[in-house]
């Protein structure tokens, strides 16, 4: 009874786990551009924690998720004697990465959906709406109206070939692509498929191996010692300490947390970085929900002026 008991607590954190990535990725392409930047704010510094365990335990035993997550199993003394490599970093990130871009390819399904059921009803949808902007602009269209009106006579050119190469790379307009699929009735597994691929597959698998590349052992010395070289030894010494204060606490030793220290620059660079898209994510979302009212207002505003031509 016992044993089934503890298959059943892993099997629990191991479907939440699943469902952490998963949901991570939805909620980074879902909102018509109003996503959460999960990957900036999660997936990528779990790839750069995965890199920095595996330089100070120089071995790839050791657990990414559960009671244990992070903890060296196995450590060897130098990195001599390292087990780590290229491949085994990209393996040992490659599920939550796949988890995380599934998630994104499903939240790109909405925006597809909305503007098929839409065309498929006979109302004018959103893309009906831009496209007839781009093409009343005539030759007044700006750089990215060129850009748009472009990637939608490829889409209707190419289509699943179309969407693959859009969905494998980061395409913060992706958006408009699914709303064009959904405009074409282009079929669901087509659109779907080719954004799984481009998403899942090709794009997330090109970013963990440039973070890999950036966060392993050897990269970070050779950015210490690029920051002396170029007399940045403040940033040098406070990247030292920070990788040092990291490394300590992988290993499970008492860090001496000095409350006289002044904050670490890194510290105070990812705050930053992580209020910054968190202001984003509250600004574009209030944004959205504006124009969203705006147009409701606009569409009653005609339905009563047609009222009153009749």
């Amino acid at each position: 009874f016992i044993p089934t008991i503890d298959i059943i607590e892993f099997l629990y954190i191991y479907i939440e786990w699943i469902l952490w990535w998963l949901i991570l990725g939805i909620l980074s392409s879902i909102g018509l551009g109003t996503g959460m930047h999960s990957g900036i704010l999660f997936l990528f510094p779990f790839i750069g924690q995965v890199c920095m365990v595996a330089a100070t335990c120089h071995s790839l035993d050791f657990d990414t998720f559960g009671d244990n997550q992070f903890h060296c199993l196995i450590k060897h003394d130098d990195i001599q004697h390292s087990t780590v490599t290229f491949w085994g970093l990209f393996f040992k990130v490659f599920w939550p990465c796949f988890l995380w871009g599934a998630g994104t390819a499903i939240g790109e399904i909405p925006p597809y959906a909305v503007s098929l059921a839409a065309v498929r009803a006979g109302k004018q949808d959103e893309f009906a709406e831009i496209q007839q902007e781009l093409t009343e602009s005539g030759k007044s269209l700006s750089i990215f109206d060129r850009m748009k009106l472009w990637m939608i006579n490829f889409l209707e050119k190419y289509g699943f070939w179309a969407v693959l190469a859009f969905a494998a790379w980061p395409n913060m307009a992706f958006d408009m692509c699914g709303i064009a699929c959904g405009h074409f009735e282009m079929s669901f597994w087509t659109f779907f498929g080719a954004t799984f691929i481009g998403k899942a597959i090709i794009k997330i698998n090109m970013q963990s191996m440039f973070f890999i590349t950036m966060f392993n052992e050897k990269s970070l010395n050779k950015f210490i010692d690029y920051m002396e070289h170029f007399g940045l030894e403040t940033v040098s010494s406070a990247a030292t300490e920070f990788f040092e204060t990291q490394r300590e606490i992988i290993l499970g030793n008492k860090v001496d947390l000095n409350q006289n220290k002044p904050t670490p620059i890194f510290k105070i660079l990812w705050t930053i970085i992580v209020s910054t898209f968190i202001l984003m994510f509250i600004a574009s979302t209030i944004q959205l929900f504006a124009q969203q009212k705006q147009k409701e207002i606009d569409e009653k505003d005609n339905e009563r002026w047609l009222k009153a031509q009749t």
